[in-house]
């Protein structure tokens, strides 16, 4: 690790990120059927100003929640109807997730490096890279799953007892708690 500095590694990261993930966003046509119904969503809510119930073809889909459809339609508002708009959410979700798990790790490590490169680990796993780069809600809803299962969350009790550790010294055992609790959800995708 000491021949690059953390911050070499930030801009690797940011570099990695910028040509995995943002760039093909747009230069491949959209996927049958799960894009198609991810994408008719959100323009049905702009088109009626509908924000609150999800329709497809003027009948109401609650398959999913409406956080994920609402996504989708400032995106599209801000960048038009257009397959890069649609991908964008999920791909700014894996972002958010990385920088979640960069957060975790340097809570609980002083080593920056470390923490950049668990980030970076967590965007080459190919099921992310899949995810972040297609129209599904699956990496924007992970927060809203965890608190649908928080009973039978396994991940958030492993987190709640690792904010007891050490860093529960240095940080204050609340202020790790809803930490963990926060970053919990960036474990499942």
């Amino acid at each position: 690790m000491k021949l690059l500095k953390p911050y070499g590694i930030l801009w690797i990261l940011a570099a990695f990120y910028i040509l995995a993930y943002l760039t093909p966003l747009a230069c491949r046509p959209m996927l049958r059927p799960d894009e198609y119904r991810y994408a008719e969503i959100p323009r049905e809510m702009l088109e009626t100003g509908d924000w609150v119930t999800p329709k497809m073809l003027g009948v109401r889909y609650f398959e999913k929640p409406a956080p994920g459809y609402q996504l989708t339609a400032v995106s599209f508002s801000l960048f038009g109807e257009n397959a890069f708009a649609l991908r964008l959410p999920s791909a700014l979700a894996s972002l958010l997730t990385a920088v979640l798990i960069f957060l975790l790790a340097r809570t609980f490590s002083r080593d920056r490096a470390f923490a950049f490169l668990s980030a970076g680990i967590f965007l080459t796993f190919g099921l992310v890279f899949g995810v972040g780069t297609f129209a599904v809600l699956d990496m924007q809803l992970t927060v809203e799953h965890q608190e649908r299962h928080k009973n039978n969350c396994g991940t958030e009790r492993i987190c709640r007892r690792s904010a007891h550790g050490t860093a529960a010294k240095n940080f204050g055992r609340r202020s790790c708690f809803w930490f963990a609790r926060a970053c919990s959800p960036a474990l499942h995708s």
